[in-house]
């Protein structure tokens, strides 16, 4: 009973901290645990209701959105390195993120951006701006867009 109930436990002190993924929370205990069956491990936290990719994603992208902003394509790189499924991660994204939002943040970004790098020269501005909002995942046609309107200003 004993190599059952350590990795249990240590599955749940992990997700304590936060919500995780499948794969994720699946890596973590084989790695502490090498000999534990991980996957009836999963199986219980899943049947329990403490897993769920698709509640993972959820918050994920819910938290990114409150606390750091990023584009679809940051966002659903990230959630693939978790382990979450295509499927999923698209579902949310279109539930949470339309691209609607996601021309909305960039361009809340870009405006901070902008603004702090008063006293810079124009072409300095557009590039760090630009290369800013890429490197946060944004699509390069709405990058292109907020450049332009930013600097016709």
């Amino acid at each position: 009973m004993e190599e059952v109930d350590k990795p249990l436990q240590y599955a749940l002190y992990l997700l304590s901290f936060r919500p995780r993924s499948k794969k994720e929370l699946d890596a973590r205990v084989k790695k502490k645990f090498p000999q534990a069956d991980s996957e009836k491990i999963i199986s219980k936290l899943e049947k329990w209701g403490y897993i769920n990719d698709e509640e993972f994603a959820r918050s994920w992208i819910e938290g990114r959105l409150l606390h750091n902003p990023k584009g679809r394509f940051a966002l659903r790189r990230e959630l693939k390195q978790k382990g979450v499924q295509e499927e999923v991660i698209e579902k949310m994204l279109r539930a949470l993120y339309p691209v609607e939002r996601e021309r909305d943040e960039a361009w809340k970004l870009a405006r901070r951006k902008w603004s702090r790098e008063s006293g810079v020269e124009e072409r300095k501005k557009k590039e760090r701006t630009y290369r800013y909002l890429l490197s946060r995942g944004f699509p390069l046609e709405i990058v292109k867009e907020i450049i332009e309107s930013l600097s016709s200003k």
